[in-house]
This record gives C-alpha cells, structure tokens and sequence, in this order.
C-alpha cells in the first residue's frame, strides 16, 4: 500500500506519533511519501530521510485552495506507481 502522509510533525507528541505510525507501515511494507508545510519539521524530516522516505515541501494553508489541491494530486499521481 501507498501512504501519502500530508502533515505537519509538529513537536513533542505529534512528532511521536508521526514516527510511530512510520515506523508501523514501514515494517508492513507501505511506502510513504511525506508532504510536509515546513522546513521547521526536522525531527521528522531526519527521521525521513533515515528511513529513506521521499519528503516533499508544500505550502499549506487552513482554508481551502485549488492550487494547493492540484499539487497535492499531480504528487499522487506522480508516485501511483511508485
């Protein structure tokens, strides 16, 4: 399965879920693309690259925007057969 985690790690708690929940679908086997709003993750983003986990950097705003959706979906389609 494929996994395409769009999130901010945050801190503390959030970044322990985060690389809890990769550490889990890494060893079922699911790839993960990582699209994170921030260079500011870099707990998770270190945990990523460890992992070797493709992260990418979108800008992501609160309310809806169509731009921001086509990016995210030309990355999906970009990894469908990743």
């Amino acid at each position: 399965m494929k996994i395409l985690y769009v999130a901010g790690a945050g801190k503390y708690g959030t970044y322990v879920l985060t690389c809890d929940l990769f550490t889990i679908w890494l060893k079922h086997g699911y790839d993960i693309i990582l699209v994170s709003p921030s260079f500011d993750d870099r707990l998770i983003i270190e945990f990523a690259h460890k992992h070797r986990i493709p992260v990418y950097f979108l800008k992501l705003f609160k309310t809806f925007r169509l731009d921001q959706a086509l990016k995210l979906k030309n990355l999906a389609e970009k990894y469908k057969d990743y």
